[in-house]
């Protein structure tokens, strides 16, 4: 498993245990019932969104981008099984725990060092001396 995979398998770890802590979207037996689903939810996301996205393109477009919002809850939801011993109550609360899960993957990857490429700086070039443009 590779960094990248092992980070992201830890912030959907910690987005349903703050899922399921604060706001009680999904129901829980312990804390570490989490790892199978937040394995699972991170293959969902990883293999077979983006394949979907392809697919459902065009309903993404005429949505204006709130249909990636139902397919986020979707895949959370079947992330979310009885057999792994997590369940969610309804699609609302599978669309605000996906939500809630890409809010946390978002403030752990500002936060973890080496999570984002750092930015090329352009190259000085005295002023005078760089490529002429002529119109």
């Amino acid at each position: 498993m590779g960094r990248g995979m092992l980070r992201r398998a830890l912030s959907a770890w910690i987005g349903l245990a703050v899922s399921s802590s604060l706001f009680h979207l999904t129901h829980i037996p312990s804390k570490w019932s989490l790892f199978p689903a937040a394995g699972l939810l991170v293959f969902l996301f990883e293999v077979i969104r983006p394949p979907l996205i392809r697919i459902l393109l065009p309903l993404w477009i005429l949505s204006l981008g709130v249909g990636i919002l139902f397919l986020n809850a979707m895949l959370f939801w079947a992330a979310c099984r009885p057999s792994l011993g997590v369940t969610v109550h309804s699609v609302w609360d599978a669309l605000l725990g996906s939500w809630v899960i890409g809010v946390v993957h978002f403030i752990l990857g500002m936060v973890w060092p080496g999570s984002r490429s750092p930015r090329p700086t352009p190259p000085k070039v005295p002023i005078g001396q760089g490529p002429v443009i002529d119109i």
